[in-house]
């Protein structure tokens, strides 16, 4: 896996779309196994998708993870989910945003070619 994205809820494998995860009730579920948070401890690009577009891309950070609606690079919050109207809040450009795309930073080259 080159990359994923999660919209909303859902954590999908970029690029090809499959669906690897969903959050359900305050759990990650995958392959019907719950886990409290997904972690990725190497570096990683991250940007914000939405209606207007790309966000300016963040990172590279040395650890992310994803825990009950709250995504957090180096140990500090970056975004919030917002199921009340289905999109993540970035606490570093102060907006709601549909989507969040995570790469590895070698991967980064290939999204943008690939028109992700």
């Amino acid at each position: 896996m080159q990359a994923f994205r999660i919209d909303g809820e859902t954590l999908y494998e970029e690029p090809g779309q499959r669906a690897i995860a969903r959050h359900d009730d305050h759990y990650w579920v995958v392959d019907c196994e719950r886990y409290l948070r997904i972690d990725c401890p190497a570096a990683v690009l991250v940007r914000f998708e939405g209606d207007r577009g790309p966000s300016t891309q963040y990172g590279p950070f040395n650890h992310l993870s994803f825990g009950d609606g709250i995504c957090f690079v180096e140990h500090e919050l970056f975004a919030t989910f917002h199921a009340d109207n289905g999109r993540w809040f970035s606490h570093r450009n102060r907006d709601y945003w549909s989507s969040i795309v995570v790469c590895a930073p070698e991967s980064a080259r290939f999204l943008r070619a690939q028109g992700k």
